[in-house]
Formats: C-alpha cells, sequence, structure tokens
C-alpha cells in the first residue's frame, strides 16, 4: 500500500475507498477516514490521477526533474 500512496500523492491524485459504511480517502493534502450514515453491501474504489506529463512519474524518476 506504501508504494501505491506515493504513486497517487506524488501525481497530485486521490484515492477514496467506499465499503460498508467506512469511507477512506487518501489525497495530497492527507488522509481521512470516516464511518457513514448510509451504508451498502460491497466497497467501491475510486482513483484519480492528473494525466499531466510534467507531474507524472514514478518515484525514480523525481530525481530527474
Amino acid at each position: 500500500m506504501t508504494c501505491f500512496k506515493e504513486f497517487v500523492q506524488l501525481n497530485q491524485g486521490k484515492l477514496e475507498i467506499y465499503s460498508n459504511d467506512g469511507y477512506a480517502i487518501l489525497a495530497k493534502d492527507g488522509e481521512r477516514f470516516e464511518n457513514r450514515d448510509i451504508s451498502f453491501e460491497g466497497t467501491v474504489v475510486h482513483i484519480t490521477l492528473r494525466c499531466d506529463e510534467k507531474l507524472y512519474r514514478f518515484r525514480e524518476e523525481t530525481d530527474s526533474l
């Protein structure tokens, strides 16, 4: 999870996970975990990445910028 977390943050993205009544978000400004009033069966994962060649990179490529 740490590598994926770094990848999302490095690329100014966002990871949201909804599961039952739980909610988690990982974004460039930090992490947040909370319970929601609405519950459903299952899990939804939403990933947002900024696909800009100036921003999109892997950790190994950060020193070359």
